[in-house]
């Protein structure tokens, strides 16, 4: 495939894309390949620097005007000129290409380096930005509203502007409609004798074909015969005369097979002197028609022997030769022998194709060579490199998007690495850049299972799902790798976990006792808890402290646990299901607190907690540490308590107090106020203070006095005293 009709194709799916709105942005138009201009977008020209095909740049590389622009891909395109011309742009707007497309009515092309002109009526595809509406130029197809998406039915050699204009199977080139795509640098479509029918032609490349490279006398023509590339003259072909000039001479200047005339260096003359007949030579030599049949007059102005074709006779004119011809290594040959993969460095002096590796001899080399995608001679070609195709992998495979297919690095043959997409097709997924069969097992998504349903990484059958490691229906749960219904399953009553055992049944996923009792789980079965089980005390999760027995489902004190022989029980963690003996202080005046009450939640720990509620600036609950009465010393001992407030909003006069009292006063004791008691609002946090030496009480209190007034219920849990 032509670099023009890869680039056709790549600019056709650009077209498709945008008409969808949903292509890659930002192409870089320095990697897209061409032959002509007509293969670039609109205000881009082919530069032809490899010979036969170039990179699109911005501007212009050539003067001819073109004709006027459509959205047709193959259609031509007009040229910026040179100078700054004003040839006139068509009616329809190509695609832009990291530019806007220009609105506005018919103008001019614009200069080189100067700014876009205004484009047609009609606006085609944008690559990053969008075309305004508008009618499309004659005969060409546009995304935008106005143009044709049906084929043409032009014949052969019917004028067109686009490929959409001609009958299946022809291609608008030059201008007409034609039989093939014809798009080789030393091809026209239009000749006279030929309209319509490809043709390779002689002299200038025709149309909108890149010139042959070089200037003057070292210019390219096309020979008639190669289609995609020019003749380019060579060592035999003299394009500056020998001159000479005070006392120095300079030898003819000749082609060097690529367009550019190579002028000799300067010697100087062992007369110091320059012939007087303008011949360019030194005085008192030889002239290039001076010397005999077989000689050439060399660069001291001796006559001298031609030298054979071959390795070791080496040249720099085809005049030194006797074939007359000087490659491009500087070897006489029997041709110029320019060819990218040709050499005459060999010892007959014959120009031979190089079948492997690198252009040799100072040739221009292959494009990317040494990479993965890069050209090298390999033996099909005298002109050209030659690039793999998507035969050859470029990089690691990789999975699409939603796994479906591989995604492969492949070369696009022409030295740039692309990507091939293949579907894995209905019966397999892609995994880890290759097609892996659906299955039944485990999975990560639905693509991986040939029932297409992953269930928590199981493939189930359609409609049911993953429970357990077994794919179950609705309503029922995965259990020793069986689906069963743990509502009234005696072997997995509410869960996998729990069987009923002592004749106990599963209703409503539980296993029920006798009544009267209470199932309490684990190995404890059904448990009468108004009894005297100190382990479910009322409750099967109330468990009497160690000093406290439990008589008919009511934990009680057994003894004291205070230092001394009096105390308070335990260390009033509330876990009896009781306020343990705390009440409302009867000492405190203007007391707002109401009788506490022994809750379930909010806890610090365990299963039980204290609330009081209040409303006003005090709220106080005291507890007896002596049944008798008598003081407990509390000297240098330490009580601590989890505090937790129902709400916010405490101001920062307020105080929370531990207090130690008897008959004849108290013990005040600050522990937090302020700001700080926020803190404690909706979390629970902890507080102590140390008695001071020689407290000697009968009661503790813990005393709260917001400022303002405040409204709410305070949380008491895990109230310890001790060292």
């Amino acid at each position: 495939m032509s670099s023009r009709s890869r680039n056709a194709i790549f600019w056709a799916a650009s077209f498709v894309c945008l008409s969808v709105v949903a292509c890659v942005r930002n192409v870089d138009t320095s990697k897209v390949k061409c032959v002509d201009k007509t293969t670039c977008p609109t205000n881009y020209s082919c530069n032809m620097d490899h010979g036969t095909w170039g990179h699109c740049v911005q501007g212009s590389v050539s003067v001819d005007s073109g004709n006027g622009g459509s959205s047709a891909f193959d259609a031509s395109h007009g040229e910026v000129s040179a100078t700054g011309g004003s040839h006139n742009g068509g009616a329809g707007g190509d695609v832009a290409y990291d530019a806007p497309m220009a609105t506005g009515g018919a103008a001019g092309d614009v200069a080189s380096d100067a700014p876009m002109g205004t484009g047609g009526a009609g606006g085609g595809d944008l690559y990053d930005a969008l075309a305004s509406g508008g009618v499309p130029s004659t005969g060409g197809v546009s995304s935008s509203t106005g143009g044709s998406t049906s084929p043409g039915t032009q014949p052969k050699g019917s004028s067109c502007t686009g490929d959409v204009q001609c009958a299946s199977g022809l291609y608008c080139v030059d201008g007409v409609c034609c039989a093939s795509k014809c798009d080789g640098q030393c091809q026209a479509c239009n000749e006279a004798d030929s309209v319509g029918t490809c043709k390779t032609v002689q002299g200038a490349p025709r149309g909108a074909r890149t010139a042959c490279s070089g200037t003057g006398k070292c210019q390219g023509q096309c020979d008639g015969t190669n289609t995609t590339a020019c003749l380019m003259p060579g060592s035999s072909t003299t394009c500056k005369e020998a001159s000479c000039a005070n006392g120095s001479s300079i030898a003819a200047s000749t082609c060097n097979g690529s367009g550019t005339c190579v002028t000799p260096a300067q010697k100087p003359c062992t007369s110091s002197l320059c012939a007087s007949d303008g011949s360019g030579v030194c005085a008192g030599s030889c002239t290039a028609t001076s010397c005999p049949t077989g000689s050439y007059c060399d660069s001291t102005g001796s006559c001298v022997q031609k030298k054979p074709n071959g390795t070791g006779n080496a040249c720099s004119t085809g005049a030194e030769c006797s074939s007359g011809h000087c490659s491009v290594e500087g070897l006489c040959c029997n041709s110029d022998c320019t060819g990218q993969c040709q050499t005459c460095n060999n010892a007959t002096g014959t120009c031979t194709r190089v079948t492997s590796g690198q252009p040799v001899g100072g040739r221009t080399a292959c494009t990317k060579a040494g990479t993965a995608c890069g050209g090298a001679c390999d033996g099909s070609s005298d002109t050209a490199c030659h690039y793999p195709g998507t035969e050859q992998t470029c990089g690691t495979a990789t999975c699409s998007t939603d796994s479906a297919s591989t995604v492969t690095p492949a070369c696009n043959g022409s030295g740039t690495c692309a990507s091939a997409t293949t579907s894995c097709g209905a019966n397999a997924y892609c995994s880890g850049g290759s097609c892996t069969p659906k299955g039944t097992g485990s999975c990560t998504n639905n693509i991986q299972c040939s029932s297409g349903n992953c269930s928590s990484s199981l493939c189930c059958a359609s409609g049911l799902v993953n429970s357990n490691g077994v794919c179950c229906a609705s309503g029922l749960t995965g259990c020793g790798g069986q689906c069963v219904n743990t509502n009234t399953s005696s072997t997995y009553c509410g869960s996998c976990t729990t069987s009923c055992t002592g004749g106990k049944s599963c209703t409503g996923g539980s296993c029920g006792c006798p009544t009267g009792t209470l199932d309490c789980g684990g190995s404890s079965g059904c448990i009468n808890v108004n009894g005297n089980d100190a382990k479910h005390c009322g409750s099967c999760v109330i468990a009497c402290p160690a000093n406290q027995v439990c008589q008919t489902g009511s934990c009680t004190c057994s003894g004291y646990a205070f230092p001394a022989t009096c105390g308070g029980c335990g260390s009033w963690t509330f876990e009896s299901g009781t306020t343990e003996g705390w009440a409302v202080d009867p000492t405190d005046s203007g007391n707002s607190a109401q009788a506490p009450q022994w809750v379930q939640a909010p806890v610090q720990s365990g299963s039980g907690a204290l609330a009081v509620a209040m409303s006003g600036t005090t709220g106080a609950v005291a507890v007896p540490l002596c049944t008798s009465g008598g003081l407990v010393d509390l000297s240098n001992l330490t009580m601590t308590a989890y505090v937790r407030l129902s709400a916010s909003g405490i101001g920062s006069l307020s105080f929370l107090f531990f207090d130690a009292w008897t008959s004849a006063g108290a013990s005040t004791s600050p522990v937090a106020f302020g700001d700080n008691l926020n803190s404690t609002a909706g979390t629970w946090q902890k507080w102590s203070y140390k008695f001071p030496s020689d407290t000697q009480a009968n009661h503790v209190a813990i005393r709260f006095n917001p400022s303002p007034a405040w409204t709410g219920t305070v949380f008491i849990d895990n109230v310890q005293i001790g060292p």
